[in-house]
């Protein structure tokens, strides 16, 4: 199968569950987190030919986008203030919104940024982020999984 072939039929499979616009952002999420290949490359060489390894978890990805499954369970990974975090079934996705907050907390008072414990998990990460953002040493290693 080729990439092209591949596209055709992610398209195909799922264009009556997903809107055209974000199907084509899942399809590159999909190609790059499978195979490595970004977008450019997959315009440069739509006729690669997909190793036969690699086949089953792109149809996979098909099947689990077809039962409503989030992109970012699907490749099993999400960004959150610019820092990737691997995910399971058991780690909810950060909300945009979270982001946003924590940005403005960030932000709007810089030398000590959180001094209440509403969501322990995002203030710990907001604490890793506000230690990146100081040059600082982390000694702690935050892993989802």
């Amino acid at each position: 199968m080729t990439l092209l072939e591949y596209h055709d039929l992610f398209f195909k499979s799922l264009k009556s569950k997903i809107d055209k616009n974000e199907l084509g952002e899942f399809f590159f999420w999909i190609i790059e987190h499978n195979l490595s290949i970004n977008r450019i490359n997959y315009m440069l060489n739509p006729h690669y030919l997909i190793n036969v390894e690699k086949i089953p978890g792109l149809i996979n990805s098909i099947n689990q986008l077809k039962k409503n499954m989030p992109i970012q369970y699907v490749v099993g990974q999400t960004e959150f203030m610019g820092m990737k975090y691997f995910l399971n079934l058991e780690v909810l996705i950060p909300r945009p919104e979270t982001e946003e907050l924590v940005s403005w907390v960030l932000v709007s008072n810089p030398k000590n940024p959180i001094e209440r414990q509403y969501n322990k998990d995002c203030l710990d990460k907001a604490r890793l982020i506000a230690n990146k953002w100081e040059n600082s040493i982390i000694s702690e290693e935050y892993n989802l999984e």
